[in-house]
């Protein structure tokens, strides 16, 4: 008998718990295009839902490393009709949530993209996007099916590279030979001064000669006249 007992209080817990367990089925998916980049770069992540039964509406909620990641842009992907009002539509980069909110016409049974979010690298480190708590996935009767799945990603940031110094051309100097008239490497310094030294001597000469010549008139004409007298 308190064997049997036992049997129908787990059956009751079961029992009482089955409709928890009948709407806690929907998961929500994260998959990065890339899990490496370098800062400066993209990250894209891309939201999926995966629900086992027919869901209406879904409000994701997202945390990422706010220090590491800068969002950039959210897209909702198509067949989803986006709900802007305030509390289920929200980016707040100082804490690193999203919230995006959005219904799907007819109902979703399959597992279908939600949308997609991108980020741009700051610095490097190990970022996490993550499904948040607070993500609502609403059957027909507003019933929560989320699977309370936090699924994250990593994303691994690499130092941006330092910029390759650009190659200078290589020139050539082509050297000038200077004009100057008062260079002292100058050829025309060098002519000028040869020039001036060769017209100088000359002159002296000239001079010396004329000299001689008045001396020797002068002696003849003295001469002459002592013989007169």
């Amino acid at each position: 008998m308190k064997n049997m007992k036992k049997i129908l209080g787990i059956i009751a817990v079961l029992a009482a718990m089955s409709p928890v367990l009948a709407h806690a089925s929907t998961n929500v998916a994260l998959n990065a295009l890339s899990q490496s980049v370098k800062a400066g770069q993209q990250v894209t992540v891309t939201i999926a839902v995966q629900p086992s039964a027919i869901i209406y509406t879904s409000k994701i909620s997202l945390s990422y490393s706010s220090d590491l990641l800068q969002e950039t842009g959210f897209t909702l992907a198509s067949n989803w009709m986006a709900l802007s009002q305030s509390g289920y539509d929200n980016v707040d980069p100082i804490s690193g949530t999203i919230i995006k909110t959005a219904g799907y016409p007819g109902g979703l049974s399959n597992a279908a993209v939600f949308g997609t979010v991108t980020f741009t690298a700051k610095e490097s480190g190990t970022a996490h996007i993550a499904v948040a708590q607070g993500t609502q996935i609403l059957d027909a009767n507003n019933q929560n099916n989320f699977n309370n799945a936090l699924n994250l990603v990593a994303i691994s940031i690499a130092a941006q590279a330092a910029p390759t110094p650009a190659s200078q051309p290589t020139t050539t100097a082509i050297v000038t030979p200077s004009l100057s008239a008062n260079s002292a490497s100058s050829p025309l310094t060098s002519l000028s001064a040869a020039a001036g030294s060769t017209g100088l001597d000359y002159m002296t000469y000239v001079i010396i000669l004329i000299i001689v010549v008045i001396v020797i008139i002068g002696y003849f004409i003295w001469k002459k006249t002592s013989k007169k007298q």
